[in-house]
C-alpha cells in the first residue's frame, strides 16, 4: 500500500560510570522497570516496597537515564530521586534530578532541589529562575531579585533573566529601573518586539499611558498585523485614556483582517473593559506571557528548552492555556501520548482554546490505538459545530489508518457537504477522498477528486504525484503523468516517494538507465520502503545488473511488503523478469 505518494556516564562514583560504559544498561533497565516504578510511586495508596527497595542504585540510575532519553521525565524523576538519596552530595546528579522534576511539572520537589543546585553549573540557572518565580508569586520582590543576581548570563538565561528582573522591579514600583533592565534584550536578535511589548506593559502598569502607547506601537507600523497580545494591551491602554471608540475600532479592524481571531473577540473586549488588568499589567502574568513566547520561540531549535520554559510558565500561571497546548505538542512529538492527553484535558470549556485542545486529544488517542474514543469525541465536536470540517477530517485519517476506505469516503462526503463555497484551502478534502476512492477501486471517482483538488490548488506536488503515479500504473495519459511528476519532483526533491514516482514512470516508458538513477536516489531517501526497493530491483534487471536486482528484491521482501506484493517478488527471485511491457508516450 502506498498511501503517501506524497553525558557522561554518571557523576556519583566510578562504579556507575563503569556500568554505563560497559554496556550493562539493558540489564539494569529491565531490573529497574521504570514504567512500573513510575506507576507505583505515583499511586495514591501506600507504596509497595518490593520494587523500589530491591533495585540497585546503579540500576535506578541507568534506568533513569534511559527514561530521560525516552522523554519519560516523570519516571526519570522518580528513579533519579532514589539515586540522589544515596548520593546527596553529587552536584551533577542533583542538577539532573532537578531538571527531570521540572520537565515533568513536579514543582514541589523541583523547588526543594532548586535550593541545592549549583547555579554556576550548566543549566543551573533554571533553578534560579524557578526560585525567583516562587518569590514573585509571594510578592517578595527583593527575594526575586536576589535569586537573579547569581543567575548565569549564558544560554536562555540571557533572555529570561532581564524579563524577571524588570518585572520584579516593576512590582516594587521602580518603573525606570525596570525599563532599563529590559534594555538587556536590545542586543539579542529577534527580541525587539518582545522588549517593546513589555516596556509598554510596564509603562501602562505605572499609568504612563503615552509612553505605553509609544512602546506598543514601535515595532508594528501596521497594527493589524501585530501579535494579538500587542492588540490586547493597546486596546486597554486606549480605554484607560478614555478612548474606548478607538479601542473598539482597533479590535474590530484586527478581527476583520485576521478572521481566525474572531474566537478571541470576547477576550479582547473584556481586556479593553478592564476585566483583566492584573493579567495584562501584573508582573506574574507578564512574565508568564514572556516565558511562553520564549518557549515557543525555541521549540524548533530545542524541544527540551521549550518544555522547561513551558513548565516555568505554568508554574506562574496554571490557567494559562497556550503553554498547555505547547507542552501537549512537545509530549506528543516525543510519543508521550498519555501524558499529552492528561495535560491537554486541563483546558476547560470556558477557554477559547478548548476546541483546539480536544482536537489534539483526539490525535493522541488515535496514536495509542484508542480510535473509538477519538472518533466518539470528534463526532461530538462535529455535531457541536456543524459548519466545521476539522473533526471530520481527523475522523477520516483514523479510518484511513484502519484501511476502512468506505467509512473514510462517507466522512469526507459529510465534510464536503458542509462547504458553503469551495475554496483553495479545501483541496485537501478532495485529495483525501480521492485516495480513499482509489484504494477502494473506484478509480473514476478518485480521478475526478484529484482533478478537482488541482483546480483548487494548481500544481500541488502531492496531488500531482498521486494522480500522475496512478495514471502510469493504469497506462493512462502517460505524457501528462510524466510532466506532472516532474513538476512534483521539482518542488519536493528530497521526497523519496515522489522521486520514486519519477523513476517508475521512466521505467514504464522504457528509459531504464535514467530510471535507475532516480530510483537509486529514492532508495537513499526512503531505504525502508519495500515498494521503492522493489522498483529499483526491476530497473537493475533491465540494465543487466541481475545480482543487484536480486539483492534489492530480497531486501524488499524483508521490509514486510503488502501481501499482494510478496508473491510477485518471490516469483521474480525465482525466474527474474520477462520481456518488458513498455508504455508508449503519446504527446
Amino acid at each position: 500500500m502506498r498511501l503517501q505518494r506524497n553525558g557522561s556516564g554518571g557523576g556519583f562514583g566510578h562504579p556507575v560510570r563503569r556500568l554505563w560504559q560497559s554496556g550493562v544498561v539493558a540489564i539494569c533497565v529491565s531490573l529497574a522497570a521504570p514504567g512500573a516504578m513510575a506507576e507505583e510511586a505515583a499511586g495514591d495508596g501506600p507504596k509497595t516496597p518490593s520494587l523500589l527497595q530491591t533495585v540497585s542504585v546503579a540500576g535506578s540510575y541507568l534506568a533513569g537515564r534511559f527514561a530521560e532519553q525516552r522523554s519519560d521525565h516523570r519516571t526519570a524523576a522518580i528513579l533519579l530521586d532514589r539515586v540522589l538519596e544515596e548520593n546527596p552530595e553529587d552536584s551533577e546528579l542533583l542538577q539532573r534530578t532537578f531538571l527531570a522534576h521540572l520537565r515533568a511539572g513536579l514543582y514541589d520537589r523541583a523547588l526543594e532541589l532548586a535550593t541545592r543546585v549549583d547555579n554556576s553549573s550548566p543549566q543551573g540557572y533554571f533553578a534560579d529562575l524557578l526560585l525567583s518565580e516562587q518569590a514573585m508569586l509571594a510578592g517578595d520582590w527583593a527575594a526575586s531579585l536576589n535569586y537573579l543576581e547569581s543567575a548565569s548570563g549564558s544560554g536562555m538565561a540571557r533572555y529570561a533573566t532581564p524579563m524577571l528582573e524588570a518585572w520584579s522591579l516593576a512590582g516594587r514600583g521602580d518603573t525606570d529601573a525596570a525599563i532599563k533592565a529590559l534594555g538587556a534584550l536590545s542586543d539579542q536578535g529577534g527580541f525587539a518586539r518582545l522588549r517593546s511589548l513589555h516596556e509598554g506593559l510596564i509603562y501602562a502598569k505605572a499609568a504612563r499611558y503615552d509612553k505605553a502607547e509609544e512602546a506598543l506601537t514601535s515595532q508594528d507600523p501596521d497594527l493589524l498585523l501585530a501579535p494579538v497580545r500587542v492588540v490586547r494591551a493597546l486596546a486597554r491602554v486606549y480605554a484607560l485614556q478614555g478612548r474606548e471608540p478607538d479601542a473598539q475600532a482597533l479590535i474590530d479592524s484586527y478581527i476583520q483582517r485576521n478572521p481566525g481571531a474572531e474566537a478571541l473577540r470576547g477576550d479582547l473586549e473584556s481586556s479593553m473593559a478592564g476585566a483583566s488588568d492584573e493579567m495584562l499589567f501584573g508582573p506574574v502574568a507578564a512574565v508568564a506571557d514572556g516565558f511562553y513566547h520564549l518557549a515557543s520561540g525555541v521549540r524548533e531549535q530545542s524541544g527540551e528548552a521549550a518544555l522547561i520554559f513551558g513548565r516555568l510558565t505554568l508554574y506562574l500561571d496554571r490557567n494559562f492555556d497556550l503553554p498547555i497546548l505547547l507542552i501537549g505538542d512537545l509530549l506528543e512529538a516525543n510519543a508521550r501520548h498519555n501524558e499529552a492527553i492528561e495535560v491537554l484535558r486541563d483546558i476547560t470549556e470556558e477557554s477559547p482554546y478548548y476546541w483546539d485542545a480536544r482536537l489534539r486529544v483526539a490525535d493522541n488517542l488515535g496514536e495509542i490505538g484508542r480510535s473509538e474514543e477519538a472518533i466518539e469525541l470528534l463526532e461530538e465536536m462535529a455535531t457541536e459545530r456543524p459548519d466545521s470540517t476539522d473533526p471530520l477530517v481527523k475522523i477520516g485519517y483514523l479510518y484511513r489508518a484502519e484501511e476502512a476506505w468506505l467509512k473514510e469516503i462517507d466522512v469526507y462526503n459529510r465534510a464536503i457537504a458542509r462547504l458553503v463555497e469551495q475554496e483553495e484551502r479545501h483541496w485537501l478534502l478532495f485529495y483525501n477522498r480521492g485516495i480513499a476512492f482509489e484504494r477502494s477501486q473506484q478509480w473514476p471517482k478518485a480521478e475526478a477528486d484529484f482533478l478537482r483538488a488541482l483546480e483548487l490548488k494548481p500544481d500541488d506536488p502531492f496531488v500531482l504525484n498521486y494522480l500522475g503515479y496512478s495514471w502510469v500504473e493504469k497506462g493512462l495519459n502517460i505524457g501528462a503523468a510524466k510532466e506532472m511528476i516532474r513538476k512534483a519532483v521539482a518542488q519536493r526533491q528530497n521526497d523519496g516517494y515522489i522521486v520514486d514516482s519519477l523513476g517508475w514512470v521512466l521505467y514504464r516508458t522504457g528509459d531504464f538507465e535514467e530510471a535507475v538513477r532516480h530510483l537509486e536516489r529514492a532508495v537513499l531517501l526512503r531505504p525502508q520502503d519495500p515498494v521503492i526497493n522493489d522498483h529499483l530491483g526491476d530497473a537493475y534487471w533491465r540494465v543487466g545488473r541481475e545480482y543487484e536486482a536480486k539483492f534489492q528484491w530480497s531486501r524488499a521482501l524483508h521490509l514486510e511488503p503488502d501481501e499482494d506484493l510478496i508473491g510477485t517478488i518471490e516469483q521474480k527471485l525465482e525466474d527474474g523478469l520477462g520481456e518488458a511491457e513498455i508504455i508508449e508516450v503519446v504527446e
